[in-house]
């Protein structure tokens, strides 16, 4: 079974996240409208027995960006790449942190 989630990282900003870092107020606003979306995609896919998710698009190429530590963006090392759910939650934990500034610096 598959679904897409329309929960990019540019939608949660706007919505969600102001600050510039935002405070842990946003942060968990952000979290809360990442977690009903994704409540939607769970009433569609049998997710506790599903072993592999997949990620597409920009937010998904940029958390393996920063998770590879890529001096600047490669598309031939962020194909593929697979992440374990503590690696995304650490790139997560250090996007979230970050202000605007910083996190432009990490390329389009």
């Amino acid at each position: 079974a598959a679904y897409s989630a329309d929960i990019g990282c540019v939608r949660i900003t706007e919505r969600c996240l102001p600050g510039n870092p935002p405070d842990a107020e946003q942060v968990t606003a952000a979290r809360a409208f990442a977690a009903e979306r994704l409540g939607d995609a769970f009433t569609h896919v049998p997710v506790d027995s599903a072993h592999t998710w997949v990620g597409v698009a920009g937010t998904m190429t940029t958390i393996a960006a920063v998770a590879l530590d890529l001096p600047e963006y490669d598309s031939e090392r962020v194909h593929l790449t697979r992440l374990t759910l503590d690696e995304l939650h650490t790139v997560c934990d250090r996007l979230v942190g970050m202000n605007h500034d910083q996190r432009a610096a990490l390329g389009p």
